[in-house]
């Protein structure tokens, strides 16, 4: 049994987190307001099947990718108390760039685009949110994917990087690529 740690303070900071060890399959660990929860996150069928799909048309462009990877400053406040740490579904690197095998959390720079798969109750923070977050670090490409009613399809909302913020530039359907 792994026993935590926490400062003596109780605030739960970026450095802290980092020195968490892996939580296991299925279960995450995040950062709300400063309190540390391990969340169970269970993803349906249809959640797996689009992000695998959108993952391996961007590794045939010749990207590497990761799911479930964490961005760095995409919540934290550096050097103070941590909020909110931001999980990506997929998450596409800038082309030549490999990550390491081990790393479970990436640099802005390090990334090309971010994809995220819009589930019950997660509207809020896939489309509202996180938009205006990955903005703000300046990933250049966020895929917003929802359910159309259609079995093992969904819909994709392509947003490009402007000077403002996201525009939106394109849709299509997973099945397209």
């Amino acid at each position: 049994m792994t026993v935590l740690s926490l400062p003596s303070d109780g605030r739960v900071r970026r450095e802290d987190f980092d020195r968490l060890p892996p939580a296991p399959d299925s279960w995450v660990w995040e950062l709300h307001d400063g309190r540390l929860e391990l969340s169970y996150t269970p993803t349906s069928m249809w959640h797996d099947r689009v992000i695998s799909a959108i993952l391996a048309w961007w590794a045939r462009q010749g990207h590497k990718t990761g799911r479930e990877q964490r961005i760095a400053n995409s919540g934290y406040l550096e050097g103070k108390d941590a909020r909110n740490n931001r999980v990506a579904d997929g998450v596409v690197f800038v082309a030549g760039h490999i990550p390491p095998d081990d790393a479970a959390t990436h640099e802005p720079p390090e990334i090309h685009a971010v994809s995220e798969a819009v589930s019950d109750g997660s509207e809020q923070s896939d489309a509202v949110e996180k938009l205006g977050v990955y903005a703000r670090l300046g990933i250049p490409t966020y895929w917003i994917v929802r359910c159309n009613g259609i079995e093992r399809d969904g819909d994709i909302t392509v947003y490009e990087l402007g000077r403002q913020g996201y525009v939106q530039t394109g849709a299509m359907r997973v099945a397209e690529l």
